[in-house]
């Protein structure tokens, strides 16, 4: 899996752990962070290694992908999680941040999932996971007022990663390879509660006023339904997006 050093990414590899899998966990810059998840998960009796690669760049996945094979031999279950955003207004927003969001949130799902997915291809059998973000269903409030994030570039990545699932399921359904997503909404991560000390107007509109159990979520909840989409469970799902997000959408 991607971007699994912390947050989601740690609960989602620990859950799949818990499951039976072995996990590599692959990172860009925090090294540090999926070095002690792989050790947490090779204490519960699994293999596990921490790989560094950036999604966005076509080498370092190729040298991910092989790295993985290297130690495991094959791949049964690809979690694209790794994610990245900074907001900026749209009529200032810069190509170089434009590129850099849509290169890490879509690009490096895409390079990632093509890499994986030609071993998968060969064997017949595969499962790829996108982590895309309620973000890429409808646009987040900055304030009760209405006034949107600037973040232009997050919502049209994760939102391509919705259609991205779905165009590839259909492709390689041939291929017995199933793509499915899941959106997440508001979890609290180290990373949120850091932008919710200092966003107070967006926990205030957007967790207690727009979401229906008033609450964000805690990262152990979301790592159960990937487990669900990675096991036979969920053997008659392809092309799906899975909303997690406390009822936000609702509305």
């Amino acid at each position: 899996m991607t971007g699994g050093s912390q947050g989601l990414g740690e609960a989602i590899a620990i859950a799949l752990a818990e499951a039976g899998s072995d996990v590599a966990v692959a990172v860009d810059k925090n090294v540090t962070g999926a070095e002690k998840v792989a050790e947490r998960i090779r204490g519960m009796g699994r293999r596990a290694i921490a790989v560094k690669a950036n999604v966005a760049d076509k080498r370092d996945v190729t040298r991910m992908v092989e790295r993985v094979m290297e130690e495991f031999g094959k791949v049964d279950i690809l979690v694209n999680n790794a994610g990245t955003n900074r907001w900026m207004a749209a009529e200032e927003m810069t190509e170089e941040l434009w590129d850099f969001v849509l290169g890490i949130d879509l690009k490096g799902v895409f390079l990632c999932s093509q890499a994986v997915g030609r071993e998968m291809i060969k064997r017949k059998s595969g499962n790829i996971i996108n982590i895309s973000s309620i973000m890429g269903v409808v646009a987040q409030r900055l304030n009760k007022h209405g006034d949107a994030v600037p973040q232009v570039h997050y919502h049209s990545s994760k939102g391509g990663v919705i259609m991205f699932t779905r165009a590839l399921a259909l492709e390689w359904v041939k291929h017995n390879v199933r793509v499915n997503c899941i959106s997440p909404g508001w979890f609290l991560t180290p990373i949120v509660e850091d932008f919710f000390r200092t966003h107070e107007e967006v926990y205030e509109a957007d967790v207690l006023d727009r979401t229906p159990m008033k609450r964000p979520g805690k990262p152990v909840e979301l790592g159960p339904v990937v487990v669900f989409l990675a096991s036979d469970a969920s053997s008659y799902m392809t092309g799906q997006n899975i909303i997690v997000d406390g009822g936000y959408t609702i509305w």
